[in-house]
């Protein structure tokens, strides 16, 4: 479980319950570079105009989310991009994910 996340120069450093560094996170030398919030079992990172989730042990996953333009849209890995009409449901699904995790670790 994360307790305690601390940014220091380009570096972020996740703590556990004992106070003891579990992971860190290497981040970019921009200037939208750094630590966004954090849970008790995720750390939200932007590296440039991209807002990344690790989990407690520094691993990346899900999907990047785009936030270069001001809007948000998730993240395209492909030469494709035309999916544009696709991202409400993505964002969609992001939040009905997070109400359900919410519910499932602080309201049950």
């Amino acid at each position: 479980m994360i307790t305690n996340v601390i940014q220091k120069g380009s570096n972020i450093y996740i703590y556990n319950e004992r106070g003891v560094v579990q992971a860190q996170i290497g981040l970019g030398m921009g200037e939208r570079s750094g630590l966004k919030g954090f849970t008790a079992h995720s750390v939200s990172v932007q590296q440039g105009d991209t807002i990344w989730n690790y989990d407690e042990h520094g691993s990346l996953y899900g999907h990047g989310v785009y936030v270069g333009d001001g809007g948000l849209s998730s993240s395209n890995f492909s030469s494709n991009s035309s999916s544009e009409g696709g991202s409400i449901w993505v964002r969609l699904i992001g939040i009905i994910g997070f109400i359900a995790a919410y519910y499932f670790f602080f309201l049950k």
